[in-house]
């Protein structure tokens, strides 16, 4: 039997067969008189099984190794293959269903204070963006989105939050301690109230904020 016929009956090309040579992973056969490698029912059933290994994830330099641990090394390995494709095709569906990862009945929910709200309307957008930015820091989680859902549902909840941006804005030119007191309060009633999150890491800091002395005190404070 020649390489081609070896290749048609492997259902592979006569190219792979000369790579699984070069690489020493289908030994050589013995030669004709005239120089043709000639090939056996054996070299058929070791092609097979070279690819069988190859299309279950088994690299092509270890196919020559015949040990149990060589099928586990490749099953461990698949396995962790798995696990970070199902993260990227979570993630996809994540951003596919949400806006910038902010499920989107909450987003909704900003963009119309935003539009009921004109004098606060940009610090209104800016929590949107500081949600999106905790949803794609892995801060957040289905918990998480559950509580401030629940919490944007209760008025108390979003006229705490509505004047805490009130008084944001004001301390972008007083330092009130009045004004600062009141915020302080109206902190845990506002729509992040009991939000619980993951242990993921915010990539930002208060000196990475374009905030005022009085605010970037107040932030310190609340950290």
């Amino acid at each position: 039997m020649r390489i081609g016929e070896l290749a048609r009956a492997a259902h592979c090309s006569v190219r792979a067969i000369r790579h699984y040579h070069e690489v020493g992973a289908l030994p050589e056969p013995r030669r004709t008189g005239s120089g043709y490698r000639e090939y056996t029912v054996d070299d058929i059933l070791e092609t097979l099984r070279i690819r069988a290994l190859v299309q279950a994830g088994v690299p092509l330099s270890a196919t020559g190794d015949r040990s149990p641990s060589a099928l586990r090394d490749a099953l461990d390995s698949l396995g962790e293959k798995i696990e970070k494709l199902t993260v990227q095709r979570d993630r996809l569906r994540q951003l596919m269903t949400t806006t910038m990862g902010v499920p989107t009945d909450i987003a909704r929910i900003f963009v119309e204070l935003a539009e009921h709200n004109e004098d606060i309307a940009d610090l209104i957008r800016q929590e949107l963006s500081m949600l999106q930015l905790m949803a794609l820091s892995d801060v957040t989680t289905h918990e998480s989105w559950e509580r401030i859902r629940g919490n944007l549902q209760s008025l108390k909840s979003i006229d705490a939050t509505l004047r805490s941006l009130r008084i944001w804005k004001l301390l972008e030119s007083t330092s009130e301690d009045a004004l600062i007191t009141e915020y302080l309060q109206l902190a845990p009633l506002g729509y992040l109230a009991d939000v619980p999150l993951a242990k993921g890491t915010m990539p930002l800091t208060i000196e990475d904020l374009a905030v005022s002395r009085s605010q970037a005190a107040l932030l310190r404070r609340m950290l």
